[in-house]
């Protein structure tokens, strides 16, 4: 069961991590432009 939840707590926070970066990235691309 916690093996379970720890993955999907750790899948989530990589989705999460990964949008945040993308976002920052869009973000640079639109002020540079």
């Amino acid at each position: 069961m916690s093996g379970i939840l720890n993955s999907s707590i750790g899948r989530k926070f990589a989705m999460a991590l990964s949008a945040f970066f993308l976002m920052i990235f869009l973000l640079q691309h639109f002020a540079i432009n």
